[in-house]
């Protein structure tokens, strides 16, 4: 059976999304202006000079609040990737797994509209033919996924062999497309930072899991 998560460890996880996403709207505010990302997107061996493809103010406000909305859906992944991984071993990491399961899909949602209806003004065009998006398809595909395998884990009171299976699939696709997306990819150092802890700490509290186990 499935922990039921408390009313205060609800309004936990949903205050600090909803947080999280202040916090990134404000900084795009405050910051939109400073130069921190390029208004071009990356070079490519086709397009070793691209043009810029941020238009004004609004343009660059639209940019910020993308890439601070990733920064935000990372922060609620690493409680997540962690609690994930002893979710059947103790009825507290279950409930902390699956609420911040839940948050970081929230804030994840708010960026892909950030990126797809903000930055990129729904023209799919852009899209799918820029560098700054890497994967365009592989995003969509684990995001539609990520929503499927919530809605189980709060309608379904045990998991099946088939859920657990595609559930440790599904996070492993959110682990890579974000770590490689900040870690590898990332424009600034922050990114890089976050990709690159997160991918710490999950490997970290799979050793921790070994070696309890081993014990």
């Amino acid at each position: 059976m499935k922990p039921a998560p408390s009313t205060r460890s609800r309004l936990i996880a949903l205050g600090s999304a909803i947080l999280l996403i202040a916090a990134a709207f404000i900084a795009a505010r405050m910051t939109a202006d400073k130069g921190f990302f390029s208004f071009s997107p990356p070079a490519t061996p086709e397009m070793p000079n691209p043009e810029a493809d941020v238009r004004g103010p609004a343009g660059a406000l639209q940019l910020y609040r993308t890439f601070y909305t990733a920064w935000a859906t990372m922060i609620l992944l690493f409680p997540a990737l962690i609690w994930f991984w002893y979710r059947k071993q103790s009825e507290t990491a279950g409930r902390r797994w699956l609420l911040y399961w839940t948050a970081g899909y929230i804030v994840f949602l708010v960026h892909l509209w950030c990126a797809m209806s903000g930055f990129f003004g729904g023209d799919f065009e852009k899209m799918t033919h820029t560098s700054r998006v890497s994967a365009f398809w592989p995003d969509l595909i684990v995001a539609a996924w990520w929503g499927i395998d919530i809605i189980v884990a709060w309608t379904q009171k045990a998991d099946r062999r088939w859920i657990d299976i595609q559930r440790v699939i599904v996070h492993l696709a959110v682990f890579i497309l974000f770590v490689a997306g900040s870690a590898y990819e990332g424009e600034v150092l922050v990114s890089k930072v976050l990709g690159y802890a997160l991918a710490a700490a999950v490997f970290g509290s799979l050793v921790r899991r070994y070696l309890r186990k081993q014990g």
